[in-house]
């Protein structure tokens, strides 16, 4: 008889709790929960209040996600107090900032946010396929060899030992090299860092290749303020968003810190994306981890820009 009081005692709060999920009305049904476990022993309401914890993660989970990266931190005089710098900052903290090494305020944005819960990236430059363009001084080649490519990420690491993860700057050769990006990802395991595959080209193999070594992943879906950082452009994004929301697809949206009109469209980009029915969440939680690790998030979704 006890055990079975106990099981019924528990089935009857799992039913009002994940009723309570899906209808949103936590407050109210709290106020039938809380009797509830004042008349049960200290054993009965550990046990419901880990049920209570499970049923509420999972029903949170249901909503396609939205994360957000802006790239090309590090050059902008931050020190004004009207800077892009300050100007970002005030979008929300789930949204990423990913910092250029070697330019000249580098440094003090990572600074600038090491103590905030704002997840900041090694914006992490890689060889193009045009050679023309200049990717930087310190870059990632694909005539690199493994040491060398340690050593320039050893470099990057150094000025920017705050970051969570990378993603790559430019880098349509660099990351369409398996040897490269082995070393790359490797070098990222075992400092315990993230990669994000930018993708500037449709055959890159950084994705794929973090996943089979075991690094934790995603890939850009999106690049918001490409062909250009009008709100026509992003109107045009934000319809395929509106198929996309009905598929339940999650989104990776990358965009730039060089003008104030990105982060305008930005802004404008995320009020709609809510009204889809988006969940704006941190890059650590749109991730796709390797599926060992059971604890964590799997996002298989991510993976096919738009």
């Amino acid at each position: 008889m006890e055990k079975i009081r106990k099981v019924t005692f528990v089935l009857s709060i799992i039913l009002i709790v994940f009723l309570s999920a899906c209808n949103n009305k936590k407050a109210e049904e709290k106020q039938k929960i809380d009797p509830m476990l004042k008349s049960g022993t200290e054993e009965d309401t550990l046990l419901v209040q880990e049920t209570i914890d499970d049923l509420e993660e999972e029903v949170n989970e249901n909503f396609p996600k939205l994360s957000v990266i802006i790239d090309d931190f590090g050059n902008y005089n931050n020190f004004m107090l009207d800077s892009l710098l300050v100007k970002f900052d005030q979008l929300p903290t789930e949204v990423a900032f990913a910092i250029l090494p070697n330019l000249p305020y580098s440094e003090f944005v990572m600074e600038y946010f090491q103590n905030t819960d704002r997840e900041l990236l090694l914006h992490t430059p890689m060889e193009p396929l045009n050679d023309k363009i200049n990717a930087g001084d310190l870059v990632i080649e694909s005539k690199d060899d493994a040491i060398t490519i340690i050593n320039k990420l050893n470099s990057m690491y150094g000025q920017l030992n705050k970051v969570v993860g990378l993603n790559n700057h430019m880098g349509s050769r660099a990351t369409a090299d398996s040897e490269v990006m082995t070393s790359v990802l490797q070098w990222c395991k075992e400092n315990n860092l993230f990669f994000v595959d930018s993708a500037t080209i449709n055959n890159s193999l950084a994705y794929d290749l973090a996943l089979e070594l075991e690094v934790p992943t995603a890939k850009r879906s999106m690049f918001l303020d490409v062909p250009d950082a009008s709100i026509e452009t992003v109107d045009k994004y934000l319809s395929k968003l509106s198929k996309y929301s009905e598929e339940g697809k999650d989104i990776l949206v990358i965009t730039h810190a060089s003008t104030l009109q990105r982060q305008t469209s930005l802004y404008y980009f995320l009020e709609q994306a809510s009204q889809l029915g988006y969940k704006l969440v941190p890059l650590s939680k749109f991730l796709t981890y390797p599926p060992k690790d059971k604890s964590k998030l799997i996002n298989p979704s991510n993976n096919n820009p738009i």
